[in-house]
């Protein structure tokens, strides 16, 4: 049940000012004046009581926050005891709140979750977890370990605020399905979680429970709770708000057009008055009670006045006074009301009914309380069956026609100030029954008169002897200060003439030692300083003997040192001389060149890193050599390519050392660049990089321009592009809008392979590519994993076809460039595919598996190689098995997490580089 507001005069210990104080709804408040001017405010559901001799009561927040303890002084011991009941029901009250939102959350219920990334709004099952630390959610309630269980860590929490006021809710604002009053946001760093709940239940019950929770657990224990009272403003307020908005209008007209409604309502006018007189009925009682403490506050007849009886007496008329000034306040109101405007504007202000309406308003937070009570039964019986469901839907219904009673009434409490035109004759009723209260008054405050005197000189005197106290203890004080000060230093003073002492005593002792060594030391310098003389002359005739044998010492030293300079030079010469042989043998073999390139580490990965080893490391003398570490293994292993790039070299660099192979297109070369890798390790980047730092695709192509424009004198160039990605072993043209295009690998008559019904797009400038790269790059296939947020799921072919016609000898160059972006090889284990994402998964690693294959047979020098296990290999068949240039850069990761794929990858890039095409052949049109 709800408590009946509670409120009085009590006197503040530690400032000895007199107080009004208020007790409603689970928050006690304290205020300057029954006017206002809030001093303090503590929420009970956080707060202990306790009573002390000489009616004095001490609340006491539990809350952590600063300021909040009160110490206040009743009238006499059984007002201060009455104080503290009513402040121990309210904090049982909310006891009983706490433990039934508890109850509530942890069975869980339906609640919309609002994403900030895509805007959306989804439904799932919330409750808090067993310890009550964490917050759950699911499509169902479930184990809290299961997979697909979410879950925040409430202790990470830094508050909560009610309504849509953060920027995720602004973003999602025209998309909003949930009224303002059903949301909340519980705030993180750097992060919120954006919630809505269903029905005022709920959302009452999760925002208190949470909070509560969140001041236990979370980052700010300090942190101030929002009352029920408060809530159920905030709430009135959204409410009022989203009511306005649905009609087209401001808040302010659609309050005054309600308002002028309810004011031509001729039943709410009868209700209206009749709460008026019950409001001057209990107006009545109020003075007739604190006449009775005037009366009991009356002195004793021995003539000498007793404090406690002069502070009633104090205390009543003070409240008399203030019962004075309200009706003074309300005369003044009435007659302001008669202009329809002033009405308006003073609808907050406070009139003759207010207290019986206040009655009325705690009647209706009994009745929600009731409704509250229904809803706690029911929720202890509440399981996932849609009996429950239906009926927590019926409470909620009920809670819905309660709370709108409650709006109903504040209406009404509205129209009343406008309708007291119509009070005028109970007014002056109630003026003159406060005449005569006041007269009656006059009356015993005459008879007090009398009395009051000697109370006043003893109250004089006690004030002076009081004050001349304080001053006595400031001074005791003072001079004990001054009394410790000198005993410290006294003692300190002591401390030091000791020390001093000490040392005069060790100086003493330490003099007479020195002087007999002193004595001992000059015997054993004289000693010294003869044995030096002779120690000096043997040397002087040793140093002259080996400066006779340095000098030439010295020329054969310079001789070794140029010596060991000239085979540096020679080892620099034959090791760049052995690099140029080899690569002529790789190329008369017709050898696939193969770089290995491993991109920077992650700041995660390097927590797994071993200690005192790299997982990658180079050789630093040879640029093609490179080892892997294993962790399980507990040793190292080693390869050799034909160059690696392990030191974060730029894009630049890496195109330097791919562009003498790249441009050969131009001499009617086939060429073919691909980079191969686990998923993760930067095949994309390399290949196509960012804009502002593009990859090897835009730099070949930057590259064959530049050169078109220094033959154009002698030969006549042109260059075409397509691009096409294999998708699920299917080919498509991401220069195409048409995506029900067939696309098949045809064999054409020249032995060369092509597609069909490709598109070919002439390009004449960077520009060019460029748009035809972005365009293909948005309708390629990706997908975001466990292990790449921006994993390619298919493999991206950029063909580009070169047509060299030379003037002089006349003569046609005809040459093709295979740029190939394959997808990333990837565990499904580690990368966490599912559905869709499997069955990409599944034929990524086939067709890599095909070209295993095709590579193992062509290493084995098989006389059948299977090219058609798979369209990559059939649309790589004249690059592969042909009379092409081959490259591949393998693409490796530096962390030890994957160190099982690393050796992978490099295990076939080695076999791949062990295979022989060839030599490659130029395809030249003579004529």
């Amino acid at each position: 049940m709800a408590t009946r507001e509670k409120s009085g005069f009590l006197v503040d210990q530690y400032t000895n000012n007199k107080q009004f104080c208020r007790l409603r709804s689970g928050v006690f408040q304290v205020f300057r004046s029954a006017e206002g001017g809030k001093v303090n405010t503590i929420s009970l559901a956080q707060a202990s009581v306790s009573l002390h001799p000489d009616g004095e009561l001490e609340i006491r927040s539990t809350s952590g926050a600063p300021g909040k303890d009160l110490l206040l002084q009743a009238a006499d011991d059984e007002e201060a005891a009455s104080w503290v009941d009513a402040v121990k029901r309210e904090i049982e009250s909310e006891a009983k709140k706490e433990q039934s939102s508890q109850h509530l959350m942890r069975n869980g219920t339906a609640m919309f979750k609002y994403n900030y990334s895509n805007s959306k709004r989804m439904r799932r099952q919330f409750w808090i977890s067993e310890a009550g630390s964490e917050l759950c959610w699911g499509k169902a309630k479930t184990d809290e370990d299961a997979k697909d269980v979410s879950k925040v860590d409430l202790r990470d929490c830094i508050g909560i605020i009610y309504g849509p006021m953060t920027t995720t809710f602004v973003r999602c604002a025209a998309r909003r399905e949930d009224p303002a009053w059903a949301c909340f946001s519980l705030l993180f760093m750097g992060r919120t979680l954006d919630l809505a709940c269903v029905g005022d239940t709920q959302v009452r019950a999760w925002f208190h429970g949470l909070q509560r929770l969140i001041t236990r657990v979370g980052l700010s224990p300090a942190m101030p709770l929002v009352s029920d009272a408060t809530f159920i403003t905030q709430k009135a307020r959204w409410k009022l708000t989203d009511d306005a908005h649905a009609s087209g209008k401001t808040v302010r007209v659609h309050l005054i057009r309600s308002l002028k409604v309810m004011h031509s309502d001729a039943a709410l006018q009868q209700q209206l008055a009749k709460l008026h007189e019950e409001g001057r009925r209990e107006t009545a009682a109020r003075l007739a009670q604190l006449q009775a403490q005037a009366t009991k506050a009356r002195p004793v007849s021995n003539g000498a006045t007793k404090p406690r009886a002069v502070s009633l007496v104090t205390a009543g008329t003070a409240v008399d006074e203030a019962l004075q000034a309200q009706v003074a306040h309300l005369t003044s109101r009435v007659r302001s009301l008669e202009k329809e405007n002033q009405e308006l504007r003073g609808v907050g202000a406070e009139t003759v009914g207010s207290q019986v309406l206040r009655e009325r308003v705690a009647e209706l937070e009994s009745q929600l309380a009731r409704v509250d009570g229904d809803n706690e039964r029911l929720a202890g019986k509440a399981t996932n069956s849609a009996a429950a469901s239906k009926e927590l839907d019926h409470v909620l219904a009920k809670l819905q026609r309660a709370e709108s009673d409650t709006a109903r009434l504040t209406q009404e409490l509205s129209s009343l100030q406008r309708a007291s035109e119509d009070s005028h004759a109970a007014l002056e009723s109630s003026k003159l029954e406060t005449s005569k209260v006041q007269a009656l008054a006059e009356s015993l405050q005459r008879e007090l008169d009398a009395r009051s005197d000697q109370g006043s000189s003893l109250q004089q005197e006690i004030s002076k002897l009081s004050r001349d106290l304080s001053e006595l203890q400031q001074e005791k004080l003072a001079l004990q200060g001054q009394v410790k000060s000198l005993e410290r230093d006294l003692t300190m003073s002591k401390q030091d003439l000791a020390a001093a002492q000490a040392t005069v005593a060790r100086s003493t002792k330490l003099q007479s030692v020195l002087q007999t060594s002193i004595q001992t030391l000059h015997a054993h310098a004289k000693a010294i300083r003869s044995t030096q003389a002779g120690i000096r002359s043997h040397c002087q005739t040793q140093v002259r003997s080996i400066t006779d044998d340095f000098i030439p010492l010295r020329e054969r030293l310079l001789g070794v040192v140029s010596d060991h300079n000239e085979l540096n030079r020679r080892y620099v010469e034959l090791f760049e001389e052995r690099k140029k042989l080899h690569n002529l043998v790789l190329e008369l073999k017709g050898n696939i060149r193969v770089f290995a390139r491993c991109r920077p580490m992650k700041d995660h990965e390097k927590k797994d890193e071993p200690k005192g080893e790299k997982t990658i490391s180079a050789d630093s003398q040879d640029d093609t050599k490179l080892g892997v570490y294993s962790e399980v293994d507990q040793r190292r292993k080693w390869f050799d390519f034909d160059k690696a790039f392990l030191h974060g070299e730029n894009q630049q660099q890496v195109f330097e050392e791919v562009k003498p192979l790249a441009t050969s297109v131009l001499d009617g070369y086939n060429v073919c660049i691909f980079a191969y890798g686990q998923t993760g390790t930067g095949k994309t980047y390399t290949m196509e990089g960012p804009k502002e730092d593009p990859g090897l695709n835009t730099r070949c192509l930057q590259e064959l321009f530049a050169i078109k424009r220094q033959r154009s004198a002698t030969a006549e160039t042109s260059v075409t592009i397509s691009v096409t990605e294999i998708y699920n072993e299917t080919i498509k043209d991401l220069l195409d809008s048409n995506k029900n295009k067939k696309l098949d690998v045809r064999i054409e008559k020249d032995g060369s392979v092509g597609v069909s019904n490709l598109v070919e797009r002439q390009v004449d400038t960077v520009e060019d590519v460029q748009t035809s790269m972005n365009e293909a790059s948005s309708n390629r296939s990706v997908a975001q994993t466990d292990m790449n947020e921006h994993s390619s799921r298919s493999h991206c072919i950029v063909t580009v076809k070169t047509v060299v016609e030379q003037k002089d000898p006349k003569c046609k160059y005809v040459g093709k460039l295979h740029l190939v972006d394959l997808a990333g090889s990837e565990n499904t284990n580690r990368s966490g595919a599912k559905g869709k994402q499997m069955t990409e998964a599944s034929n990524i690693n086939k067709s890599l598996a095909a070209l295993g294959d095709v590579m193992m047979s062509l290493q084995g020098k098989s006389e059948h190689v299977p090219y058609r296990n798979s369209k990559l290999t059939m649309m790589l068949k004249d690059s592969l098995g042909g009379d092409a240039k081959t490259l591949m850069i393998v693409q490796i990761s530096p962390a030890q997490t994957s160190c099982v794929e690393t050796l992978s990858s490099l295990n076939f890039a080695s076999r791949a580089r062990n295979v022989e095409l060839g030599k490659a052949k130029k395809n030249v049109v003579k004529g």
